[in-house]
């Protein structure tokens, strides 16, 4: 299944013609236009993911809160290589400023990543708009698995924090989809 999972994924991204269309429909627009992508396929023992940007991907327990993507950032980057540190890195203007994106950059190299799908566990997408504003903790309060066991709760869970967020004034859009497993 991995191996489907990679050509899936090098057909979405890689192809030119994708490509191709997200930057002409920008460029006939008089804008310059792209788009984060991160994904992630579930089977009872794996994970698979792919990961171009600074969208992210969260496993999240009762006790824990695992970043499974790294940001595709100028700023990411420069916290790697000790020129910022992590709290100059939450204010910096250029904290948004993507390194690739499909659409436009010419050649989009995706991180791909496999690991062992966790049991009582939730996986966590989101853009970078639904986490600027709130914080590590209140993501494992709102949705640790012992606070996501029926569906309706992990609406309202996720709609809770989304409200958190535009209280707080996020600018940016605000994108989240869970998974909780079992």
């Amino acid at each position: 299944m991995s191996l489907f999972f990679v050509h899936f994924f090098q057909l979405l991204i890689y192809s030119t013609e994708y490509n191709k269309k997200i930057g002409s429909y920008g460029r006939n627009n008089g804008i310059t236009l792209g788009t984060t992508l991160t994904a992630i396929l579930l089977t009872e023992t794996q994970y698979f993911l792919v990961h171009v940007g600074d969208s992210r991907l969260y496993e999240i327990s009762d006790n824990a809160i695992l970043l499974l993507t790294t940001d595709q950032t100028v700023v990411a980057r420069e916290v790697e290589a000790g020129i910022l540190n992590e709290e100059q890195a939450k204010n910096d203007p250029r904290r948004s400023v993507l390194l690739q994106c499909v659409g436009a950059s010419k050649q989009v190299s995706p991180y791909f990543m496999t690991g062992e799908t966790k049991k009582d566990a939730v996986y966590m997408l989101c853009s970078d708009g639904f986490r600027h504003e709130i914080t590590n903790e209140e993501i494992q309060r709102y949705l640790a698995p012992s606070m996501m066991c029926e569906v309706s709760q992990m609406k309202q869970n996720m709609e809770t924090l989304i409200e958190i967020n535009k209280q707080r004034q996020e600018q940016d859009n605000i994108t989240v989809v869970s998974v909780r497993t079992y």
